[in-house]
């Protein structure tokens, strides 16, 4: 046995055992799911769609009342296509009908709440069944394996706010982080002078083999260490998660700390993809499936569809998750030997779309994000809001910003903007206050100006 098989197989018993999860087994399915052919893993996910259907059907009176007005039945279901039939699941249905949403015994599954940040614009309440968090935990600690990490190995995990951070004072999650040989760093107090040079103390002095966390938070300790001239120790993997990564962020980030392999995951249903190294991201497919709808603004990118194959208590039976993508590539293997479905780029949400008073539809994220400010180096991120009438970017900036960095935003977001004929204002502040540890970059505002 490999030393990272015996690492998985130990610390994964004794994550079952102390806390009545099954994750040795969902990570056992999907290490053993790489080998199998494209027949095997599309029988496996029909057989497990096909049974979650059933229970749908069966025990979930809103799933009942759905395919009774559609005129289905789960038998009326032989294939991926069939799957089409029902109505998407939207944040606003989780909203709006969640007592119908639950199982009529979702306790018996051991189901647990949990609540989503509201990011999209819509908060919501969920519940996951002990098999729906098994399999996320077990996805992910498969990805930091494909990343070339092992359960077990140093790890310095930048997450969550104040708040939540007080909760890891528990023995429960001194005991997780001691077994797991983790530090935690909350992202959310990540916002003045001493948290930097206490979370980059941290680092350099812990010297761990994976750093992961939100992307902006990674992204903002990396851009401080390399202001100051900081040299950082570099773990084998940095796991960014959570938020879009821009190719700037990508840049500092592997410029000061290391490799990056981006996760694409969401709270409600976690583990879908993981980036490889050809920067494609693949399809956890025993955990998952993954379908898409066109766009409504009517480009090319699609609105990704997930169904979580594990959880019954709760079932997400083709979800809207409010993210985007180019669609997924079932024809082509990648370069990086991967067998699994890819997709090659989360390009934003659908919540973070704008039609202009003049009928045109512009994507913040896609426009304004990635490399469009690249040439512009003394700020830390940047926000853009929508007020109705105009656009206001926000760039939090750095002591070294100056009179000419200004002009050079200004002289860039008037080239993009040149062909949607739309207003904006420019402001410049020296930090971007936020409600969540999680950076929301582009908001809709109607009180803005």
């Amino acid at each position: 046995m490999s030393k990272e098989a015996f690492a998985n197989n130990v610390a994964l018993r004794v994550i079952d055992k102390c806390s009545g999860l099954r994750v040795r087994k969902y990570h056992r399915l999907y290490r053993a799911a790489l080998n199998w052919r494209r027949q095997r893993i599309e029988a496996y996910q029909l057989e497990r769609m096909r049974a979650l259907l059933r229970h749908a059907y069966d025990n979930v009176p809103f799933y009942h009342a759905r395919f009774v007005r559609s005129r289905l039945t789960p038998d009326s279901f032989n294939s991926f296509k069939d799957l089409r039939r029902l109505p998407l699941l939207t944040r606003t249905d989780l909203r709006d009908s969640l007592d119908d949403l639950l199982a009529e015994d979702f306790r018996a599954f051991g189901a647990s709440q949990h609540t989503s940040s509201g990011t999209t614009g819509i908060p919501i309440t969920y519940y996951k069944d002990t098999n729906a968090r098994s399999a996320d935990i077990a996805a992910t600690y498969f990805m930091w394996n494909l990343s070339g990490c092992s359960v077990g190995e140093k790890r310095f995990h930048v997450w969550g706010t104040p708040d939540s951070a007080a909760q890891w004072h528990r023995l429960g999650s001194r005991l997780k982080r001691k077994l797991l040989n983790a530090k935690y760093f909350p992202a959310g107090s990540l916002d003045d002078d001493r948290s930097y040079q206490s979370a980059v103390r941290m680092i350099n002095s812990y010297k761990p083999e994976l750093i992961d966390g939100y992307t902006s938070s990674i992204y903002t300790i990396a851009k401080y260490a390399l202001d100051r001239n900081i040299k950082m120790h570099r773990p084998k993997k940095v796991l960014t998660t959570a938020e879009n990564l821009y190719t700037y962020q990508r840049e500092i980030i592997e410029g000061v700390l290391g490799p990056v392999r981006d996760v694409y995951g969401c709270g409600e249903i976690n583990g879908v993809a993981v980036e490889c190294l050809e920067k494609n991201y693949h399809i956890i497919e025993p955990r998952v499936y993954v379908e898409y709808e066109d766009s409504i603004s009517g480009n090319s990118t699609k609105r990704i569809v997930l169904t979580d194959l594990e959880n019954y208590a709760m079932p997400f039976i083709r979800y809207e998750v409010g993210d985007m993508f180019d669609g997924i590539d079932h024809t082509q293997q990648c370069k990086c030997g991967l067998e699994s479905p890819y997709f090659r780029e989360i390009v934003g949400r659908t919540s973070e779309l704008i039609k202009l008073p003049n009928g045109m539809v512009i994507s913040p994220v896609t426009v304004f994000g990635g490399a469009a400010f690249r040439k512009v180096h003394n700020f830390n991120k940047h926000q853009t809001i929508w007020n109705g009438k105009y656009l206001i970017f926000v760039f939090e900036v750095t002591d070294s910003f100056t009179q000419e960095d200004k002009s050079e935003l200004e002289s860039i977001i008037r080239a993009l903007l040149r062909r949607y004929s739309v207003g904006y204002r420019l402001r410049i502040t020296e930090k971007i206050e936020s409600r969540s540890s999680k950076f929301q970059y582009f908001k809709n505002d109607y009180d803005a100006n």
